[in-house]
């Protein structure tokens, strides 16, 4: 590992033990307490401060159009599909390596890394009317 990667993990270490400032902990508690969210601008550089109820609501008639479908856990502990399928490819491609079927530059260059399950979040689009998310 690289001297810069070193300081680099031991900067965010600190950062991540640092309490945050004054200003930023009124806010949040200011925000918690009349049941606030600041949601970022859809285009350009800001924050929108709207009720939790408005933009739950907001969401809420996104998430319910057909093209939309809940995806909800079999058990507590149990692996998002997607991920499933990454390690189900990987294990194929490992199979084929060691087999001898593709090389390892091949098997690096196929292989997936970092998959996410998709995630929803709304941003305020302050540029149309009523403020849609």
């Amino acid at each position: 590992m690289s001297d810069i990667n070193v300081k680099t993990l031991g900067y965010i270490k600190k950062c991540n033990k640092m309490k945050p400032s004054r200003n930023i902990a009124m806010t949040n508690k200011y925000l918690k307490e009349n049941d606030l969210l600041a949601v970022p601008f859809d285009k350009g550089v800001g924050t929108c401060i709207m009720k939790r109820s408005v933009y739950n609501e907001k969401l809420t008639q996104i998430t319910e159009l057909p093209q939309f479908e809940k995806y909800v856990k079999i058990r507590k502990n149990a692996k998002h599909p997607l991920l499933k399928e990454e390690e189900r490819i990987v294990n194929t491609l490992k199979t084929l390596r060691d087999t001898k079927i593709i090389d390892k530059d091949l098997y690096k260059k196929w292989k997936p890394r970092g998959s996410q399950p998709a995630r929803l979040y709304g941003l305020a689009k302050v540029h149309k009317k009523e403020v849609p998310v």
